[in-house]
C-alpha cells in the first residue's frame, strides 16, 4: 500500500475519532466538527469524499443527537426526526468551509491554519445564527430581530472558536506527527 492510500486511511481515523468530540458530553460547541471539515478539505481535496465524510458524520451525530437529548426540540414531529431546518445552515457552512480547508491549506503553517481555524468559526457562526432568524421562529425578520440573535450567540462563538483552534491544532499536528512516524520515517530506513 503506497504512503498516499495510507495517509488517506489515517485521516479517515482522524475524522472518526473527531466525531465522537460531539457525542460525548461537552460545553455548547466545544466539538471538533469544524476542525475536522477544515482538515477533510485540506487532506482529501475538494472533491465529492471531502464534502460527503464530514457532512454524513454531522447528519449522523445529528440524526443521533436529535432523536435522544434534543428530541424535546421537536415535539411536532412524530417518529424519528430525520431532517431539521437548522441543520441546512449547518451543511451549507460545512460545504464552504471544506472549500477553505481545500484551497487555503494545501500547504499550511501554523498561522494560515489558525486563520483558517478563525475563518471557519466564523462562517459557522454567521451561516447558522443567520438561518436560525431566517427560521422566524425565535427572532423578529427586521434588523433589530438579527442583531438580537448574533447577539445571542456570541457566547456559542467564544467556544467554538476555543474549540476550532485547539481540534485544529491537535488535528493537524497530531495527523503530521502520526503520519510521519508511521510512514515517512519507515521509508527513509529501507
Amino acid at each position: 500500500m503506497n504512503s498516499e492510500k495510507k495517509g488517506s486511511k489515517l485521516a479517515i481515523g482522524f475524522i472518526i475519532a473527531a466525531v465522537t468530540s460531539r457525542l460525548v458530553p461537552h460545553l455548547p460547541n466545544f466539538t471538533a466538527m469544524e476542525s475536522i471539515t477544515l482538515f477533510t478539505g485540506a487532506y482529501l481535496g475538494w472533491k465529492a469524499l471531502a464534502a460527503l465524510l464530514p457532512i454524513l458524520t454531522w447528519y449522523a451525530s445529528d440524526l443521533l443527537i436529535n432523536n435522544t437529548v434534543s428530541r424535546l426540540w421537536y415535539p411536532e414531529v412524530e417518529g424519528i426526526v430525520w431532517f431539521t431546518n437548522d441543520m441546512l445552515w449547518v451543511y451549507i457552512s460545512a460545504i464552504i468551509i471544506i472549500f477553505i480547508g481545500a484551497k487555503a491549506l494545501k500547504k499550511w503553517n501554523p498561522t494560515k491554519l489558525a486563520i483558517s481555524a478563525v475563518s471557519a468559526s466564523l462562517l459557522f457562526f454567521v451561516v447558522t445564527n443567520f438561518g436560525t432568524w431566517m427560521s422566524g421562529t425565535m427572532y423578529p425578520m427586521n434588523g433589530a430581530g438579527l442583531l438580537s440573535c448574533f447577539t445571542a450567540a456570541l457566547p456559542f462563538l467564544k467556544s467554538s472558536l476555543m474549540s476550532n483552534l485547539a481540534f485544529t491544532a491537535v488535528l493537524f499536528g497530531g495527523y503530521e506527527l502520526v503520519h510521519y512516524y508511521a510512514y515517512e520515517s519507515r521509508a527513509q530506513l529501507t
